[in-house]
């Protein structure tokens, strides 16, 4: 796999399962290039924090908090919130196409 992304070849010598099975540590480039192919930020492959990822694509700390909030609430509840935001989004969808 990270041969792929990567993009190094076998005959190479540069083999991303190096990475993956010997326990080498990628060069800072090699490490943003992974990161960037999988859409995360560097510190997210070491630290692998769900939080540093979510701060860095919700721009609305409001709504992050909130976000975080649900997150704590039993199972039946966060599942009533989804439905809630589906049925909002939903709604907001079908209206811009009203309009």
């Amino acid at each position: 796999m990270l041969t792929l992304i990567l993009g190094t070849r076998k005959d190479s010598g540069a083999s991303g399962g190096r990475y993956e099975s010997k326990g080498a540590k990628p060069s800072s480039e090699v490490l943003s290039k992974i990161a960037s192919t999988l859409g995360v930020t560097s510190d997210f492959l070491i630290s692998g924090s769900n939080e540093e990822q979510a701060e860095a694509f919700l721009n609305d700390r409001e709504l992050l908090k909130q976000f975080k909030r649900v997150e704590q609430l039993p199972e039946d509840k966060k599942n009533i919130v989804k439905e809630l935001l589906d049925s909002f989004l939903l709604k907001y969808d079908l209206q811009k196409r009203i309009t």
